[in-house]
């Protein structure tokens, strides 16, 4: 008697880990990427370029958010690198060691960047203010701190090099500086400077680009605009004027201030004022 086989479900199972599945996506992705970027070169670089900014800008919205301050107090505040291009240091005030620059070093003050030949860093501040340290440069935090009613303080010292600096649209009272030389300019509100330091070639030079900054130097003090001859630098609290210096007149007003007018927006220092 032939034995009676009943039908039967047979169910086989293999296993996909997580793992397997997000590197065929990957791959999948890729591929495609890949592809549009071959058929559509040139829309493809714009989008990468959107999506490069957009970052670009949120972590600078994240760097500018500071903490909340405690009442009756100046808190220090952190800036943070939101830029990076070649080789760039930095030493911490608390130590004597440098260390390689990366977005999760927060910078305090006291802390020191260095940029090397082919190097590039920008830092944002917590008042919005951000510095492009270029290459072969080298700055100091002198200020980074901000009170009770969110007036803050940046202040950089640039040893050497040549800094791009723009400031944001910070809460009257604040303060935001750029040292050299033993110059110290305070730059307005939504304003844009450029700073080189050059101490071998004794060559040292603040330049507005946008808006207006406030230079002062030795108990002297002179008023700096984008596209205007630097006029009115006064020493000693003398009442400034409102002449115009033409550029090859540099000298005529400033021996005590000992800051000569070459060009439009800016001013070279002399190396023994």
């Amino acid at each position: 008697m032939s034995s009676s086989h009943k039908p039967a479900i047979h169910v086989a199972w293999k296993t996909v880990t997580y793992r397997s599945v997000a590197l065929g996506v990957l791959f999948l992705m890729s591929v495609f990427s890949a592809g549009l970027y071959f058929a559509f070169p040139q829309l493809t670089q714009n989008g990468i370029k959107s999506v490069t900014s957009l970052t670009g800008k949120l972590m600078e919205r994240f760097a500018s958010s500071g903490a909340p301050v405690k009442a009756n107090s100046m808190n220090s505040q952190q800036a943070h690198i939101t830029a990076l291009d070649g080789t760039v240091r930095v030493k911490k005030a608390s130590s004597n060691s440098w260390v390689n620059a990366d977005y999760n070093v927060p910078l305090e003050k006291g802390d020191v960047v260095q940029t090397g030949s082919e190097g590039m860093a920008k830092i944002v501040f917590g008042d919005g203010t951000n510095y492009t340290v270029k290459q072969d440069s080298l700055i100091v935090i002198e200020e980074n701190s901000a009170n009770e009613q969110q007036q803050t303080s940046v202040a950089i010292a640039v040893s050497t090099g040549t800094v791009d600096l723009a400031t944001a649209t910070y809460m009257q009272g604040s303060k935001s500086q750029v040292i050299v030389a033993g110059a110290t300019a305070s730059l307005a509100p939504n304003s844009a400077a450029m700073v080189h330091n050059d101490p071998n070639g004794d060559r040292h030079e603040i330049m507005v680009t946008k808006g207006t900054g406030d230079v002062a130097r030795n108990g002297a003090s002179g008023r700096l605009s984008a596209g205007v001859i630097p006029g009115g630098l006064a020493a000693d609290g003398e009442d400034p004027g409102d002449w115009t210096a033409d550029a090859d007149c540099s000298g005529e007003h400033d021996a005590d201030f000992q800051l000569r007018r070459i060009e439009d927006g800016g001013v070279f220092l002399d190396a023994d004022g």
